[in-house]
């Protein structure tokens, strides 16, 4: 880069010699003034462009959620954080809207509700050129299964099982449902150390049972109940294990 005075040194040679060859070189006062205007103008520093401090870098480009998917359970809620870019827009207002407000609700700050099982689509929308971002929403069945065991039905060798799980009408499809018990020697039931029993006689209002024989009537054994939904993600809910002894 030109430093002023190598500017105002071509400048003032120009109109010197533009002067000197229309014979104004007469005309000294002229000739001074053109010169001080160079000088003037060799001197004022550019300006450059913030394009941060103007109207147009002000505007909205875009939108984004904290997160992309949440799962919560009927009754729950959560927050989501929309974040509006630029940093330094004017207009951050955002709206919010559910594909489905009988599964989950959205309040104007982005707080969502489960509602019933299910999922739902829920969008943010800048009010300033509607850009939007999405979460998918699963509502889990907020089910507790529940179990006995009926002591008229406990022999030395086996013993029968009976459950119920704590489900409403709407909570879940009963042909996604699986419901059963798990029983093993450990206190500490996992799926590797029990034996599992799919309970098939489920009535309308999820009451089941399932008979396990065989069993040592010299051992403690725990059981517990579970039920697992397939659909769009697999779900298990187990009880807590109970103690029972042939």
């Amino acid at each position: 880069m030109q430093s002023v005075a190598k500017k105002s040194k071509k400048i003032f040679d120009g109109i010197l010699g533009y002067v000197y060859r229309g014979g104004y070189i007469r005309d000294m006062k002229k000739l001074i003034a053109c010169a001080a205007l160079a000088m003037l103008f060799a001197c004022t520093p550019e300006v450059q462009h913030d394009p941060s401090t103007n109207e147009e870098g002000n505007k909205v480009t875009g939108i984004t959620l904290d997160r992309n998917s949440v799962t919560i359970k009927e009754g729950e809620s959560v927050t989501l954080v929309a974040t509006v870019k630029p940093d330094n827009a004017e207009n951050k207002n955002v709206s919010w809207s559910s594909t489905d407000v009988s599964i989950v609700s959205v309040d104007n700050n982005g707080k969502l509700t489960g509602i019933k099982a299910g999922s739902a689509t829920v969008t943010a929308k800048t009010e300033e050129g509607e850009k939007t971002a999405s979460c998918n929403v699963i509502v889990e069945p907020n089910m507790a299964p529940s179990v006995t065991v009926s002591a008229d039905n406990v022999s030395a060798i086996s013993v029968v099982l009976a459950g119920k799980a704590n489900l409403g009408p709407d909570s879940i499809v009963a042909s996604d449902l699986e419901i059963g018990f798990q029983y093993s020697t450990y206190a500490g039931i996992l799926p590797s150390n029990s034996t599992a029993i799919v309970a098939t006689n489920a009535d309308a209002n999820y009451n089941y049972s399932a008979p396990i024989f065989g069993l040592d009537p010299a051992t403690q054994y725990y059981y517990r109940s579970y039920a697992r939904q397939n659909g769009q993600v697999v779900r298990v809910w187990y009880t807590l294990p109970v103690a029972f002894k042939p």
